[in-house]
């Protein structure tokens, strides 16, 4: 083995055994930060606590992310040149841009959830006579629109970031939302009555309601 090559390879050794003692040592100190006693004058150790397993997964991806760039820069490979190639850089670019848009959305969604679920807790458990608050009432189905919402728009930026032109896509799926919205005008009508309802609290779970 050349001494180049030798040397990249104890680096590399090097790098697999630090990149676990870092993401450690970065997952204690959120836990210790996560765990200090809230100060009436600043919120962030309650913010750090309740969005934890947020910031815990953001960190093993940014390890994971600066430990393959190191590797490649120890090995001596250019990915920024490999991505200007001709096709190789079409298809570097593009995996790129697919890993960029799926971790933005389950980061986003992970946030999303986070705090739903938080502000259910918040709501406390009630017995199975007692009707559901507002809150519990609203919050899965607002967690359940913007799962659909982050599905949707993760799904044309992953098409987009494919090459694939998604205009011709929105254009079809517009005028199959006009159609089925003339289609069904009751169909429709009764769910925005309906979320109207919920939002108005006429209703919430667990009551029993008397409809005509």
């Amino acid at each position: 083995a050349t001494p180049v090559t030798s040397g990249a390879g104890i680096l590399s050794v090097m790098l697999v055994v630090a990149l676990p003692i870092v993401d450690m040592v970065l997952c204690r100190a959120l836990a210790a930060a996560a765990a200090a006693p809230a100060d009436a004058r600043s919120a962030v150790p309650g913010f750090i606590a309740a969005y934890e397993p947020v910031f815990r997964r953001a960190i093993y991806i940014v390890v994971t992310v600066v430990g393959l760039l190191l590797l490649a820069h120890v090995w001596d490979v250019n990915l920024f040149a490999i991505a200007q190639a001709s096709m190789g850089g079409k298809i570097s670019s593009s995996l790129f841009g697919v890993c960029i848009v799926l971790l933005l959305a389950y980061l986003l969604w992970e946030v999303a959830k986070t705090a739903i679920d938080r502000r259910l807790q918040a709501e406390g458990d009630q017995g199975p006579d007692v009707p559901a608050s507002r809150m519990r009432t609203l919050l899965p189905l607002l967690r359940a629109l913007i799962l659909v919402t982050i599905v949707v728009m993760a799904t044309m930026s992953f098409l987009a970031a494919l090459g694939v032109d998604i205009l011709p896509l929105l254009a079809g799926a517009s005028v199959v939302g006009v159609a089925i919205g003339f289609g069904s005008q009751s169909l429709v009508r009764d769910i925005v009555s309906g979320a109207f309802f919920l939002m108005d609290d006429a209703f919430r779970l667990g009551e029993y309601i008397e409809v005509g």
